[in-house]
C-alpha cells in the first residue's frame, strides 16, 4: 500500500524552534495539519487519545491532523517544530496506510535533519506561540520558495517520517492487474466526495465487476470502498465543523450524505464523539 503516499504532497507550513514555559498551556487543541516535533531540552506533556503523554529530550513526536489534544510545560522547553499539510489527489492517507508511532529516538542523522530544516526555512515561525490562534499559521504558499529549498524540504519531512512508520501494509507493490484503475478510482473519490459514491458507480468509472472491482479495492487499499469513502467525508466534515458556521444539514449535504442521521451515526463511529461534542471541545488551530 505504500507506493500509494507517492501521490501525496507533504507541504510544509511552519518550521521554527522555540523556547516554552508555563504559559504554553492550552487545552483541547485541534489542527488540519501534521504536528512534528523534536524536544533538545526540558519536559512537555501532551494528552491525546486520553492518555497523557511526556515530550523528553532527544526524542521526536508525531500528532496526526485532526487529532484533539492538550498541551502543557511545566517548566521549560526547547521544542523544534514542524507543521504540514498532506495534500491528497488521488492516492491515500499517511494515516489511514499505517499504524504510526507517536514517540521514537530522534538519531544523529534526524538532528542533522531538524539543522537543515531550520537553515533552509528560516522565516516560517509561528506569528504567534498560542495554538489557539488559527491567525498565527503562515502558510507555505503565501511566501516564495526556491524550486531546490522546497525540493529539499519536502524530502526531509519524508525521511523524518518515515522514523513514525511502524506497519506496513500487505499489498507494498503496485498491482499491475488493478493498481492504475484503483488510482483513478482514488482520484474520483477525492474530487466528487460531495457526490453519490456506491460501489456500483465506482465499478462501472473502471468498467469492472462490482464484486472483483470491491475484492481488488480491498487488496490494495486495505479497506472497502464504503469504509474509505467514509473516511474521507468525515475528514471534510471535521474541516468544515472547525472552519466555518454551516449548519450540520448543510455539511451533511456538502460531504455527501443526504441523511443527517446517517451522517451523525457515521461521525461518531470514526472519530468517537458526537458531532455537538466535537464542535465544542475543539479549538482550532
Amino acid at each position: 500500500m505504500f507506493w500509494l503516499l507517492f501521490m501525496n504532497e507533504f507541504v510544509a507550513l511552519n518550521i521554527s524552534r522555540v523556547s516554552l514555559d508555563t504559559s504554553w498551556d492550552y487545552e483541547n487543541v485541534i489542527s488540519p495539519f501534521y504536528r512534528l516535533y523534536y524536544i533538545e531540552e526540558g519536559e512537555g506533556l501532551i494528552l491525546i487519545n486520553g492518555k497523557r503523554q511526556t515530550l523528553k529530550p532527544g526524542m521526536m513526536y508525531l500528532i496526526p491532523s485532526f487529532t484533539l489534544a492538550s498541551y502543557s510545560c511545566p517548566d521549560f522547553l526547547y521544542q523544534n517544530y514542524l507543521h504540514f499539510e498532506e495534500v491528497i489527489t488521488s492516492g491515500i492517507s499517511l494515516k489511514l496506510s499505517f499504524d504510526l508511532e507517536f514517540e521514537v529516538v530522534a538519531d544523529s542523522l534526524d538532528k542533522e535533519l531538524w539543522k537543515r530544516l531550520l537553515e533552509l526555512n528560516p522565516e516560517m515561525s509561528l506569528l504567534n506561540a498560542n495554538p489557539r490562534q488559527s491567525e498565527s499559521i503562515s502558510l507555505n504558499t503565501a511566501r516564495p520558495l526556491l524550486f531546490s529549498k522546497d525540493f529539499e524540504t519536502r524530502g526531509i519531512i519524508l525521511q523524518l517520517l518515515a522514523k513514525f512508520v511502524q506497519k506496513v501494509g500487505q499489498n507494498t507493490k503496485p498491482n499491475k492487474a488493478g493498481s492504475h484503475k484503483i488510482l483513478r478510482v482514488l482520484e474520483h473519490i477525492h474530487q466528487h466526495y460531495s457526490q453519490e459514491l456506491s460501489v456500483v458507480k465506482l465499478a462501472g468509472l473502471v468498467s469492472l465487476n462490482e464484486d472483483y472491482f470491491s475484492r481488488i479495492f480491498l487488496r490494495i487499499i486495505g479497506v472497502r470502498p464504503v469504509v474509505y469513502i467514509n473516511q474521507v467525508r468525515i475528514e471534510k466534515a471535521q474541516h468544515l465543523l472547525l472552519f466555518t458556521d454551516q449548519s450540520l444539514e448543510q455539511i451533511a449535504e456538502n460531504v455527501g450524505y443526504g441523511n443527517r442521521t446517517y451522517f451523525s451515526k457515521i461521525f461518531k463511529s470514526i472519530t468517537g464523539k458526537t458531532i455537538g461534542q466535537y464542535r465544542r471541545q475543539a479549538i482550532i488551530v
